[in-house]
């Protein structure tokens, strides 16, 4: 069985500036306002309250697989091989419609990416803008784009984290290898962002909100 549909906008978001309603528009916002720390505890405090979040999470093992666990606290010392066995073998497919978000650089124009690798997704837009910035993978992309994904299939498996550690705030999915990403739109939202990167000047990039489809 899928994992039902969660939706954090259910009951809006009342404070930003205009309430949010929709993970566009929560996109949209972050895309403008980074950092919303009250968007991100609201998605995080509407989580914790879920039914569903709650079934979720009971879905996947009681303990973390290792090769997950290692991918989340020591990245660079990770086994995608491993991590998508573990992804494929323990994790549950996600229902039609579920919608999550991607920090990074969206490098499929107007077609398509099938995915090489694990892909980390969040419901917190904050985090998802967070990763765009680390390791200076914006800075070197030339650009930022926070990428809202919607599922059109029931196909897509994904593994859920719990809420224990330090990195509990994220409320990250993975999704498995070879799951595709299909565009849809992207927008400017006309702002920019100043990026660092050890021993390089800073420099102003743009960003933008980009739609795609996950199957």
């Amino acid at each position: 069985m899928a994992l039902a549909l969660i939706d954090p906008f259910k009951s809006p978001y009342t404070g930003g500036q205009t309430p949010i309603s929709t993970a566009l528009e929560a996109a949209n916002h972050i895309a403008v306002h980074y950092p919303d720390d009250g968007l991100g505890n609201y998605i995080c405090n509407t989580l914790d309250a879920s039914a569903t979040y709650k079934a979720w999470r009971k879905a996947m093992p009681r303990k973390r697989p290792q090769a997950i666990a290692t991918y989340q606290s020591n990245y660079d010392k990770r086994d995608d091989a491993a991590v998508n066995y573990d992804i494929l073998t323990y994790g549950d497919t996600l229902d039609v419609g579920q919608i999550l978000f991607h920090g990074g650089h969206w490098t499929g124009g107007t077609g398509t990416i099938v995915m090489n690798r694990p892909l980390s997704t969040t419901f917190n837009p904050n985090v998802a803008f967070v990763s765009a910035l680390w390791k200076a993978k914006a800075y070197d992309a030339g650009q930022l784009d926070l990428i809202v994904l919607r599922t059109t299939t029931a196909a897509t498996k994904a593994y859920v984290f719990n809420r224990r550690g330090s990195f509990s705030h994220e409320r990250e999915i993975l999704l498995p290898a070879n799951t595709t990403l299909k565009f849809v739109c992207r927008t400017s939202l006309q702002k920019a962002v100043n990026v660092t990167k050890v021993d390089f000047p800073d420099k102003t990039i743009p960003i933008y909100v980009v739609e795609a489809e996950v199957s």
